[in-house]
């Protein structure tokens, strides 16, 4: 067993050299196993390039919430649901990427924002 962390908050370069070490080291037959599906890339195609890949290469791929094992089922109706679950991610992620930069500007803490002020007349 290998185990290889990557930070995806950091840096996308980073991240982009971990997952390429990832499917370098992986072989047939070997599973790569993940918290949830978002912790593989940052965007969906990410994602499914990334899954694309171990199924070249004869690699199973599982999610430990459960929601994702393509050692068991690799149909259509399955690869559609990694899709659909790889967009909601995605999603997701922006939208706390959007709030947050919200959150910035409304503390002034984004460079050159003056905080936000609600003004009542």
């Amino acid at each position: 067993m290998k185990i290889f962390e990557g930070k995806n908050s950091g840096k996308k370069d980073t991240n982009a050299l971990r997952l390429k070490e990832l499917l370098n080291y992986v072989r047939h037959d070997d599973i790569v196993i993940v918290t949830k599906l978002d912790r593989l890339g940052r965007s969906t195609m990410q994602v499914l390039n990334a899954i694309n890949d171990f199924n070249e290469k004869g690699v199973g791929f599982k999610t430990l919430d459960g929601s994702i094992d393509t050692t068991k089922k690799n149909d259509p109706i399955s690869t559609a649901l990694l899709q659909v679950l790889a967009m909601v991610a995605e999603l997701e992620r922006n939208f706390i990427v959007s709030r947050t930069q919200e959150g910035r500007i409304r503390t002034g803490k984004e460079e050159d924002q003056e905080p936000y002020r609600w003004k009542i007349c």
